[in-house]
C-alpha cells in the first residue's frame, strides 16, 4: 500500500473541518500582561474575576490539582463555566465547524489554565473535539 492510497475522498473529508469533518473547538489561554491586549477569538472569557491563587500557588500552574481547586472556589465559578460553554455551543449552532475560544487572566499561568482545563473537560464530555494551547 502506498502512502497516497490513504488520501482518498473519505479520508480527506474526515480531515477537512469545512466539509463533513468533526466540529473543532480551539481553546487558547494567555496572560494579558504578556500579550498587552485581549486577543481576538469567537468567544473570550476574562478569568480575572476568578479567585487569584497567585501567592498560594507560587511555582505551580493551573494544571496542579490544588490550584484548580482554589480557582474553582471562586463565587459563580460554575455559572461562568456554563455561560462560556453555552456561548461556544451557540457559535457552533450558527453553522461554523470551528470555534476559537480565548481564555485569559493577568499572567496566563493559574486562573486561565485551570478554567480552560475544566472547560475542555466539559466540552469533551459533551462529545466535542477540543484543542487546547497555552500561549
Amino acid at each position: 500500500m502506498k502512502n497516497t492510497d490513504l488520501l482518498n475522498q473519505d479520508n480527506l473529508r474526515k480531515s477537512d473541518p469545512l466539509k463533513s469533518g468533526p466540529l473543532t473547538i480551539n481553546v487558547f489561554t494567555y496572560g494579558i500582561r504578556v500579550t498587552g491586549q485581549v486577543l481576538s477569538a469567537d468567544v473570550v472569557f476574562d478569568c480575572r474575576c476568578l479567585r487569584n491563587p497567585h501567592k498560594e500557588a507560587k511555582g505551580k500552574t493551573g494544571y496542579d490539582d490544588a490550584v484548580r481547586a482554589m480557582v474553582r472556589q471562586s463565587p459563580s465559578y460554575d455559572q461562568h463555566l456554563q455561560s462560556t460553554f453555552k456561548a461556544i455551543v451557540g457559535k457552533l449552532s450558527e453553522g461554523t465547524r470551528t470555534v476559537s475560544v480565548g481564555v485569559f487572566c493577568t499572567w496566563g499561568i493559574h486562573r486561565s489554565v485551570a478554567f480552560a482545563l475544566d472547560l475542555r473537560d466539559q466540552l469533551e464530555a459533551a462529545g466535542y473535539y477540543v484543542e487546547l494551547r497555552h500561549l
